[in-house]
């Protein structure tokens, strides 16, 4: 049950993309500040109608690098509506950059769980919850500027990557008597944690949203138990996948909210009633995909992007930011 309009909620996720790896903390528009910045993630920032320029916050996990991998980033910034904080995504793979290359080992490698508060129930992903803590100290800054009552809504989103940092950032907000976030709403976001972790976040945000397009395959990862259960004996997959995800099963990945997910396929948002939302099919026409080389995989990759042109804002903004 939105409070906010998830139109406004993707194009912050988007708009975090503006912010450069080579970026410094400070109050001001990045995608000014960015000369790879297209003309549609422009038009996504300005329909945001920030009031006045957000809070740009930048960390690196190796801070003897800081200059050169600033791979964790986020805006803070005041709407009509409220308070938005938009954490961002994964660097994408292609151009191959330092910063993309340590963005992807923090996805892929830091896998382990841990208490996102020691003695609280619940772990999460050792990675998206390292790239929370480096940004934390910086949002709570913003928030003393912004918001220093904390009287007004306050709305976390992010999208891939950030779509993770997203609900482990307001359950440690929430557990830390900071603030309780007013809306979690996020897009393409990965699982963050283990079965502990979806039980307590979820009896603390019940209404918190995932949109998931068909053809994406990150909300799918990492992969849990019970669906590793049901694809890890798929013939044709090699046994090194196989071993990959039996491991895999030992941590207990779990969504978070998976009773409100939002569908998006062709049609835009659509009910449980359509295949795209039965996971195993869903799975199963991404492998599909896979099977036809470079077409397939473009297919994939383009199913993750939340920028003009793909279905992410097709279906969620509905024509009301981009050309049809």
């Amino acid at each position: 049950m939105a409070t906010i309009d998830p139109c406004k909620l993707l194009c912050a996720s988007e708009s975090a993309y503006c912010i450069s790896t080579s970026a410094n903390n400070g109050r001001y528009n990045p995608c000014d500040m960015n000369f790879d910045v297209t003309d549609n993630m422009r038009k996504q920032y300005n329909s945001v109608n920030f009031i006045g320029d957000p809070f740009v916050i930048v960390a690196s996990p190796i801070p003897k690098y800081d200059k050169y991998i600033k791979i964790e980033a986020c805006l803070v910034g005041e709407t009509a509506e409220g308070i938005i904080i938009s954490f961002r995504g994964t660097l994408p793979p292609v151009p191959v950059t330092v910063d993309s290359i340590a963005d992807w080992i923090e996805n892929i490698f830091y896998v382990d769980t841990k208490p996102y508060i020691i003695g609280k129930p619940g772990e999460v992903h050792e990675g998206f919850l390292d790239a929370f803590m480096l940004l934390k100290d910086g949002i709570i800054n913003a928030l003393n500027v912004l918001n220093p009552n904390y009287t007004k809504p306050i709305y976390i989103t992010g999208h891939s990557k950030g779509g993770a940092v997203a609900p482990i950032a307001a359950m440690y907000f929430k557990e830390m008597n900071i603030f309780q976030a007013t809306e979690v709403l996020t897009f393409a976001g990965p699982k963050p944690g283990n079965g502990e972790f979806r039980d307590v976040f979820n009896l603390a945000f019940p209404h918190y949203t995932n949109y998931e397009n068909y053809l994406d395959i990150v909300p799918f990862l990492p992969p849990g138990k019970v669906f590793i259960d049901l694809i890890a004996n798929i013939p044709f997959l090699p046994d090194v996948i196989k071993k990959l995800l039996h491991e895999a099963a030992n941590l207990d990945y779990e969504p978070v909210g998976s009773n409100n997910v939002q569908f998006v396929n062709k049609h835009g948002i659509v009910d449980n009633s359509f295949p795209e939302s039965n996971p195993l099919l869903r799975f199963g026409k991404i492998l599909e995909e896979l099977t036809k080389g470079k077409p397939g995989a473009e297919q994939i990759a383009n199913a993750h992007h939340i920028t003009c042109g793909f279905r992410y804002i097709k279906g969620v903004c509905k024509g009301t930011i981009c050309p049809k």
